[in-house]
């Protein structure tokens, strides 16, 4: 979590996050959800305001361990299923 807050994220952005927000190619991140609790129950929404949807340029170390990350994720939810 704290490799994201060093690249202008909120935590609440950072776990709102999916794989489709990623573009390891172009080392970007694509920032359009939020994570909030609300009355016990966790909503990912549209951010508050509009500057707060944006594009993160990222390094070329963090794209690679999150394409790493992406990768093994599908590997395991693939082998879940089968």
């Amino acid at each position: 979590m704290k490799i994201f807050l060093r690249f202008c994220l909120t935590k609440a952005e950072a776990l709102a996050l999916t794989a489709s927000n990623i573009d390891t190619v172009n080392r970007r991140i694509s920032i359009t959800k939020t994570y909030f609790r609300h009355k016990g129950k966790d909503e990912i929404t549209e951010p508050k305001t509009r500057e707060s949807v944006r594009t993160v340029i990222i390094p070329e170390f963090l794209a690679e361990k999150l394409k790493a990350y992406i990768e093994s994720s599908l590997r395991y939810v693939k082998k879940e299923l089968q």
